[in-house]
């Protein structure tokens, strides 16, 4: 007799990404509110470490979305990098 497994909500690793689009959010949101009271060497200390931890969280999305059915989550993921890109060109070139 075969049995079949059915998965009862994300797994594991989905709930975990999903946390880290949260982060990657509020770390813009908190580096767009603080970045003017920074001074130069600390907002571009700050603003290069969230452009590499989208550039992380957009290739785990990529892999992620081709592998399961989650194509849905690189909206907000490719969203919060676009957003970081134009904090970051808004800053630099202000």
């Amino acid at each position: 007799m075969t049995s079949t497994f059915n998965r009862r909500g994300p797994d594991g690793p989905q709930k975990v990404f999903l946390y880290l689009i949260l982060l990657g959010w509020l770390m813009l949101i908190w580096l767009a509110l603080n970045i003017h009271s920074m001074s130069s060497r600390y907002g571009i200390i700050s603003s290069l470490l969230l452009l590499l931890f989208n550039l992380l969280l957009v290739a785990i999305c990529y892999r992620r979305a081709r592998r399961t059915d989650d194509g849905y989550l690189i909206y907000p993921v490719v969203g919060s990098s676009i957003g970081s890109y134009m904090l970051i060109a808004w800053y630099f070139l202000a």
